[in-house]
């Protein structure tokens, strides 16, 4: 079983995204848009980590990625990964999809087809794979931003922008640090470097990823330009 953070969502039906789209010259929706960004927007998370919170990121991070080898370059390159990590994330992607059917339906490639049929079909294969590879970049681009949290918040913020312009729901934020915890805790153990405190500043970092993505997903009309590629 996944443990700890589960999303209420995922025993009930997914939300739907609200949906803006503004026409050339459709006035009522340009004033729309205007009275959204006349409105109060709330204040972006801000992390706040101890100086140990963030040794325990970094040291155990150090050790994930150690693990990885090249499977960061993964995507959009060969398939070849040293300690098949990607194949890991990707299985505990799989595991979530067969223990809460729910959180499929948020992964628009893989909605509505079998799990089995994931594991068998070659291209759905390598697309979880190429997107368990990204979720890992994410964390080392934050765990690289550790010390400059505006630089940190912005990337974040236009990661969320990014996902809302693609049609991407911003449902499923939320339990990326189930998955990302329940992937590398077997390589943390294998050196002794698995405990609660390591488990607990985790799914805080995640919980603070989800929330600044949220807020640009939530928020994204206020930005003038979201960049083709996110870095």
């Amino acid at each position: 079983m996944l443990r700890r953070f589960i999303p209420t969502w995922m025993t009930g039906s997914p939300r739907k995204s609200d949906d803006i789209s503004v026409g050339p010259g459709d006035n009522r929706l340009d004033a729309s848009m205007v009275q959204e960004e006349k409105e109060e927007i709330p204040t972006v998370d801000v992390l706040s980590l101890s100086v140990e919170q963030k040794l325990l990121l970094k040291e155990s991070w150090k050790i994930i990625y150690s693990e990885m080898g090249q499977a960061l370059s993964f995507v959009g390159g060969g398939s070849q990964t040293k300690g098949g990590m990607s194949n890991s994330v990707a299985d505990t992607f799989l595991k979530l999809f067969q223990e809460y059917p729910k959180s499929q339906e948020f992964f628009f490639h893989f909605r509505d087809t079998p799990v089995e049929a994931l594991k068998e079909d070659v291209r759905l294969s390598r697309a979880l794979q190429e997107h368990a590879v990204r979720v890992m970049q994410v964390v080392e681009k934050v765990i690289a931003r550790l010390e400059n949290a505006d630089k940190s918040n912005q990337y974040l913020l236009n990661l969320g922008k990014f996902h809302r312009h693609a049609g991407i729901p911003n449902d499923y934020f939320g339990v990326m640090g189930t998955i990302f915890c329940h992937s590398v805790r077997p390589y943390l153990e294998d050196q002794n470097a698995w405990n609660e405190n390591v488990e607990d500043v985790w799914m805080e970092l995640f919980g603070h990823i989800a929330r600044v993505m949220t807020h640009g997903h939530k928020y994204y009309h206020i930005a003038t330009h979201v960049p083709p590629n996110i870095k």
